[in-house]
């Protein structure tokens, strides 16, 4: 590269020379830490040793997601342009998160679905799709996608096609009955979904959102999920089964009485649980929420170590 062009580059590109490297290279200068104590990282970009894209390629996908983040996009576009591997690179390690507007187009129009599609590598992987309080009825475009927010799409009915989406929100969406075929998905948000009855089919979802759902009674099903919230969900009476839940949510259920089953659990907020009078078996969770739960008068057994608020 003559010195007209490397001139060029840092034009264009706003890269310039550090101080610390006695030749002509190109370099990507980013903050990666925030405070005083943060120092400059140069990253040369000539030379494209085979080396150093091989151990690239090499890396974890969250470990590269990682270093996406500390890099602004200019300097990550930048980073992962300088050979076609790198471009794979980015291709492969973007998030695609798409706004209201952008997220609309992508439901709507199959032209845009399929330039969002040349942009990341994995669908499922990739791309957030935000259409919360939308006139959204048929979600059978919006299967593939790796988050998507429906919130407050009260025309749904219909989320069969939605079983392998990751992270989704369906909250506020009434008209929702069925939820059999989201057994699959790892971070569920059905809050104050009423019409949602059964959730037998929802035992191997990680992360669980059902507060304000008082249609449901029957949570035995429940008791591998890590995260549970049924706060509000006054039909419950029966936790017995959520023994191993890690996180759990039961504070405005006011049907509870027995908690003795819930010694293991490491997160437990019963505030407002008004029937709760016997706390004894609670002595091994890590961190517990009683407030206003006015039926407890003894919480001798739970030791002076355990954290009650």
């Amino acid at each position: 590269m003559g010195s007209v062009a490397k001139e060029a580059f840092r034009n264009q590109s706003g890269v310039g020379r550090s101080s610390s490297w006695f030749s002509d290279r190109p370099v990507i200068r980013s903050n990666i830490a925030a405070g005083a104590n943060s120092e400059r990282v140069f990253i040369p970009l000539a030379g494209c040793n085979v080396l150093i894209t091989m151990f690239l390629l090499a890396l974890p996908i969250d470990l590269l997601r990682l270093l996406q983040e500390y890099l602004s996009i200019r300097d990550w576009r930048h980073f992962t342009a300088c050979c076609m591997h790198w471009r794979e690179l980015r291709r492969n390690t973007l998030t695609l998160a798409l706004n209201k507007h952008h997220s609309k187009r992508y439901y709507e129009s199959p032209e845009f679905r399929a330039q969002v599609y040349q942009c990341v590598h994995s669908v499922s992987n990739q791309l957030h799709i935000m259409l919360p309080y939308s006139n959204v009825v048929d979600v059978s475009v919006l299967g593939q996608v790796h988050t998507l927010n429906l919130s407050g799409c009260c025309g749904i009915t219909g989320v069969s096609a939605l079983s392998n989406v990751h992270t989704l929100n369906l909250s506020w969406c009434r008209g929702i009955t069925d939820v059999s075929a989201l057994s699959n998905v790892h971070t569920l948000d059905l809050s104050w979904c009423r019409g949602v009855k059964d959730v037998s089919a929802l035992g191997n979802v990680h992360t669980l959102y059902l507060s304000w759902c008082r249609g449901i009674t029957d949570v035995s099903a429940l008791g591998n999920v890590h995260t549970l919230d049924l706060s509000c969900c006054s039909g419950i009476t029966d936790v017995s089964a959520l023994g191993h839940v890690h996180t759990l949510y039961l504070s405005g259920c006011r049907g509870i009485t027995d908690v003795s089953a819930l010694g293991h659990v490491h997160t437990l907020y019963l505030s407002h649980c008004n029937g709760i009078t016997d706390v004894s078996a609670l002595g091994n969770v890590h961190t517990l929420y009683l407030s206003y739960c006015r039926g407890i008068t003894d919480v001798s057994a739970l030791g002076v170590k355990r954290l009650i608020r």
